[in-house]
């Protein structure tokens, strides 16, 4: 499990920050605690 997700990190994170992978179009929602007043506000 442990190796599977340091597997993935390793090939996502370089992709990510180099901008090859967008997340523009992922829809996350964060918990309340996580958000700012103006995404809490626009519910």
């Amino acid at each position: 499990y442990n190796s599977n997700l340091i597997k993935q990190k390793k090939n996502l994170l370089p992709r990510l920050m180099s901008g090859k992978m967008s997340v523009d179009d992922l829809n996350v929602h964060y918990p309340p605690s996580m958000q700012t007043s103006s995404e809490t506000e626009e519910k």
